[in-house]
C-alpha cells in the first residue's frame, strides 16, 4: 500500500491501515490501536466516517476486515507516546517487524 500522504493525521491513518491488514494477514482476530488521533480512534467506532478522499478505497477494503475482528480503538497524548516516536527516529527501508522490542525502546516499556 502506497499513499502520498500530506497531513499527519493521514499518515497515523496509513498506519492503522496497516496494522489492520498485517493483523488480518496474521489470523489474528483481536486489534488494539492506541494513537494520539482522537478522530482515528472515532474512525473505529463509526460505521461510516468522514475519510480523506486519497484513502477511501483503503478504508472501505480495511472495513471489510474488520467485520470479523474485535477492535479496541483508545487514544493516548502525544507526550505520552514515546515508543512511537522513538520507532520513528529509527530508520527503517520499507517493512520491518520485530517479534520483541528492539533494545533501542527496552527503557521507555
Amino acid at each position: 500500500m502506497t499513499h502520498d500522504i500530506g497531513f499527519a493525521f493521514e499518515a497515523e491513518l496509513v498506519i492503522a491501515l496497516h496494522a489492520i491488514e498485517i493483523t488480518n494477514v496474521k489470523g489474528w482476530r483481536d486489534l488494539w490501536i492506541e494513537c494520539d488521533s482522537i478522530y482515528i480512534v472515532q474512525m473505529l467506532r463509526a460505521k461510516d466516517p468522514d475519510t480523506p478522499w486519497r484513502l477511501i478505497l483503503s478504508w472501505h477494503r480495511a472495513r471489510k476486515l474488520l467485520q470479523g475482528m474485535r477492535v479496541v480503538g483508545s487514544h493516548i497524548y502525544r507526550e505520552d507516546n514515546a515508543t512511537t516516536n522513538m520507532l520513528m527516529r529509527e530508520p527503517v527501508h520499507g517493512f520491518k517487524w520485530w517479534p520483541e522490542p528492539p533494545d533501542f525502546l527496552i527503557h521507555f516499556l
